[in-house]
Formats: C-alpha cells, sequence, structure tokens
C-alpha cells in the first residue's frame, strides 16, 4: 500500500485517540524534577558535531552498511538512526508501537499510573503518540543529540527527554510501568551491556514490564551485538529478569505492530519481568 495512503489512515487514527484520551492528560511535574542519581558521560560527544544537523548527517553516509561513528566507547552508534522524524513515513509508522505498549499497560495498570521509559528513543517519535493515548508520564533516553537539537517532538516537550550514555548504568531512583527499548541492543558492545540491563533492572518494579527487541541482522557495522534469542534470555536472566507469563502474547502483539525499522523476523522480541 503507498506510503501516503498509510500516513493518511495513521493521522486520522491518531486524532481519534487523542480526542478519546485527551481529557486524561493532567501534566505531570515528577518526570520534569528526574535527575540520573549515578555519574553519566551524557551521550555522543556535542563538540565534535555541534554545528551539524540531520540533512549533514544524511548526506555523509555514503554505504548504509558503513554507518558507525568510530568513536571509542560509540561504535555502535549510527547517528542517522535517531532522526525518523524527518520522515512523516517512518514517524507514523511508530503509531501501531506505541499503541501496542498502552495496550500492554493497561492489561497490568489503572491508565492514570501508566509509565514508560524509553531506552534509545531517538527523536522521540513515540511520544507524541503514547501522549495521545494518555500517557503522560514518559522519559526517553538517547545519546544522539542531533536528534535532541532538531526533533520537533523533543523541542516541544524538552523536560521528557534526557541526553545520556546507555552504555553506563542510570538509575532515576523511580520505577515506570513499562521500560522499553528497540532496535538498540544489538548497536550496544557485549562488554558494555552490563550497564544497559541494570538501567532496565533499575526501574522495573513488581508489576513493571520490560519490552524490547535485539535485531538478527548481521551485515550492518553498527550491529557489534547480534545473538540468538537464548544467548539474550540467558543475559536478562543473569539480572533476575525473566519471560512473562504472557511473553509469547505480547510480543506477537509488538510484532504485528511494528515500525519501518524492524519486523518479527529479523530481530528478537522480549517481554520479560522481574523474577
Amino acid at each position: 500500500m503507498p506510503f501516503g495512503i498509510n500516513n493518511v489512515r495513521a493521522k486520522i487514527d491518531y486524532l481519534l485517540t487523542a480526542v478519546r484520551y485527551g481529557g486524561t492528560l493532567h501534566g505531570d511535574d515528577k518526570i520534569k524534577n528526574l535527575e540520573n542519581l549515578l555519574p553519566n558521560s551524557g551521550g555522543f560527544p556535542v563538540d565534535e558535531i555541534e554545528e551539524e544537523n540531520p540533512d549533514e548527517v544524511f548526506a555523509a553516509i555514503k554505504d548504509p552498511h558503513n554507518r558507525g561513528t568510530e568513536k571509542e566507547g560509540f561504535e555502535g552508534l549510527a547517528l542517522d538512526d535517531a532522526l525518523a522524524f524527518t520522515s512523516e513515513y517512518k514517524h507514523y509508522s511508530f503509531l501501531g508501537q506505541a499503541k501496542s505498549i498502552a495496550k500492554i499497560a493497561r492489561n497490568h495498570n489503572s491508565s492514570y499510573r501508566i509509565s514508560v521509559l524509553e531506552l534509545g528513543c531517538g527523536g522521540g517519535d513515540m511520544h507524541p503518540f503514547l501522549r495521545a493515548m494518555g500517557i503522560e508520564r514518559y522519559l526517553g533516553l538517547d545519546g544522539n543529540p542531533i536528534a535532541y537539537k532538531h526533533s520537533p517532538h523533543i523541542q516541544k516537550n524538552p523536560d521528557h527527554f534526557r541526553v545520556v550514555t546507555l552504555t553506563q548504568e542510570i538509575d532515576f531512583g523511580t520505577k515506570f510501568s513499562i521500560v522499553c527499548t528497540f532496535e538498540v541492543m544489538e548497536h550496544i558492545p557485549e562488554n558494555n551491556l552490563d550497564g544497559m540491563i541494570k538501567t532496565i533492572r533499575n526501574h522495573l518494579g513488581e508489576n513493571s514490564i520490560f519490552l524490547g527487541t535485539a535485531s538478527l541482522q548481521d551485515d550492518l557495522d553498527v550491529h557489534v551485538t547480534v545473538k540468538p534469542r537464548q544467548w539474550w534470555l540467558d543475559k536478562f536472566a543473569e539480572y533476575g529478569l525473566v519471560p512473562h507469563e504472557r511473553s509469547a502474547e505480547y510480543e506477537q502483539l509488538l510484532a504485528d505492530n511494528h515500525p519501518f525499522n524492524w519486523n518479527g523476523e529479523n530481530t528478537n522480541v522480549f517481554a520479560l519481568k522481574l523474577k
């Protein structure tokens, strides 16, 4: 189906959803005031790219299979991965994923208590969709300062976003209903994964759910940790994360409503909880 038709349908769906849940929004100063309790270097070094914009990032990519920054500690970072907001089609493709997250969250929480922490949020494309569904408590973390500077979704709601290095353990001292990360973990070097998984664990409560993916695509230089599903499950289990009792249902729901950058055939999908 042509992208234009999909966009129109997505926009209508978005507007109808916003009308349905708009009256439940009351603002949330708690997110604004959250601070990481642990030291963090603050994402990709800003001084090296402060003059760059999305067009320059895209123009610099000559080979889609060779997009790494080659910066020590950020070998798996592809600066263009966080710039989906530059494409209307790509942006609206996140609507289905956001609706799936909201549906899963509402299976376990009262709607007014739902909170979402997204690790590797890029330009914050999911935030307006989650907010349209009445989910005001959202915090997005990413290491790409270009997205933070240029994304209209972040510029409109900067209090809901932080630029941080995801390979370093993070702790905001609070729990979230949903902690999620999509197509990010394969970009983290294996020897740095512990920090990210600790961050996931730090923000999960007794009734929280972790939702995520880890790509199986091994022909991209920025995919530095490509592993089979059982490897990831064993890794998560080291930190007390195990499959949710409804994992098969939730993982299929996410796979059926994926955005432009992944599908169920080229990635692992996870729905986990604390043991």
